[in-house]
């Protein structure tokens, strides 16, 4: 459910044409303090964090927050499909940061994995010093996009490596959307003054779209999060891949943009390198869920019948003799 709202608030903010991006960025933060803040009104189980906790969740509000913006800004210059396709590369990005900054383990099939996944990206955003400048300033608009994209992805990537090195994920999934509704809506408020871009939507169809940004934004932050709780971070982050691919498919029916050939070459290795991380951590986790597996029974074997490795050896007289 994440992954369709996700593409979907790419989708609503290239339809709320009238507005800037930084006023659907601040009108999704003013839904994301509303609604979290009337579940926590009302729910039984009031939340409680400590000092690390709430460091914690202002470094992820953030992260999130310039995830967003920049995101936001990328749809602005280049089709949403292709700022996805970046956005989501975060598995590989994040393996990266959590080698250098965390001092994590990275195989030559992480970086060979990397290596792809770099490729694709290049391909999705064309760059003028890989495939040449147009004359009609389009190769500008993409460059720009993409550095947008580039940015969003980099802050989204943190967001990973702050969780393993902070805390596991927190319990209550109101407590986070709040917390990135608080910093994003006064950011990108002040972003939008300074730009002096307040104009409200040219019609009720806009004030829609702009309602449904913030709405499908909300969601999939809540299910993000209750996906989480239960799931490896690891496996949430391949499998919102599926964004990219949901995002094209909207972006053909609803806004009949055809991908060329060269994107959708650079989506297909990117969502292949996703696939690539998915497999190899499947298979670390397998193989270390084994190992403890065989420790494990091999406990439960001593304490049942002794150590039958140290009760084959001889035994030595520890008495000693006055």
């Amino acid at each position: 459910m994440a992954c369709v709202f996700f593409a979907s608030t790419g989708v609503f903010v290239q339809l709320a044409s009238s507005v800037h991006v930084l006023l659907s960025s601040c009108f999704r933060g003013v839904i994301l303090v509303i609604f979290p803040l009337i579940g926590l009104i009302f729910s039984q189980n009031k939340p409680t964090f400590s000092k690390r906790d709430i460091l914690w969740l202002i470094v992820n509000s953030f992260l999130l927050t310039n995830t967003q913006v920049c995101g936001f800004m990328g749809y602005r210059y280049i089709p949403v499909g292709d700022v996805n396709a970046i956005l989501f590369s975060t598995p590989l990005l994040s393996g990266i940061l959590a080698w250098i900054i965390l001092k994590e383990r990275l195989t030559l099939f992480d970086v060979a994995l990397t290596i792809v996944s770099v490729v694709g990206v290049i391909l999705v955003s064309k760059p003028a010093f890989v495939f040449g400048a147009e004359d009609d300033g389009s190769s500008s608009d993409r460059l720009l996009g993409s550095l947008y994209a580039i940015c969003a992805l980099g802050s989204a990537s943190c967001v990973f490596v702050v969780t393993r090195k902070l805390r596991p994920f927190p319990a209550n999934a109101l407590v986070l959307t709040l917390g990135f509704g608080i910093v994003v809506c006064p950011t990108s408020a002040v972003l939008n003054t300074y730009i002096g871009e307040w104009d409200l939507p040219a019609n009720l169809v806009q004030a829609i779209y702009l309602s449904a940004v913030g709405v499908s934004g909300f969601l999939a932050i809540l299910f993000l999060c209750l996906a989480l709780e239960t799931e490896k971070a690891i496996h949430i982050s391949v499998t919102n891949t599926l964004t990219i691919i949901l995002t094209y498919i909207m972006q053909f029916f609803i806004f009949h943009i055809y991908p060329d050939v060269i994107s959708g070459v650079g989506a297909i290795l990117i969502c292949g390198s996703m696939c690539g991380v998915f497999i190899s951590n499947w298979i670390t986790s397998s193989a270390n869920e084994v190992d403890s597996s065989v420790g494990g029974h091999y406990h439960n074997i001593v304490q049942r019948e002794g150590d039958p490795i140290r009760e084959s050896l001889p035994q030595q007289n520890t008495q000693t003799t006055v």
